[in-house]
């Protein structure tokens, strides 16, 4: 029986520095953000659905802008 990637997966004990962090979240910002605007040019309720969810997820977490 072939195992699934799922199953082959290791927890990863790497220790990320503040400045790795900082990077990995200004990556994600801009990724999010990105997306963000690709929705609010679609008029389709995936997209609206879409951005509704972006909006939340950066309510929770926080985000100025």
């Amino acid at each position: 029986m072939k195992s699934s990637p799922v199953d082959s997966l290791i927890p990863s004990k790497t220790v990320l520095s503040e400045k790795e962090k900082a990077g990995l979240q200004y990556l994600g910002g801009y990724v999010l953000q990105n997306l963000h605007k690709k929705c609010a040019r679609k008029s389709s309720s995936e997209s609206y659905q879409a951005m509704v969810i972006l909006e939340v997820g950066k309510l929770e977490n926080g985000c100025d802008s």
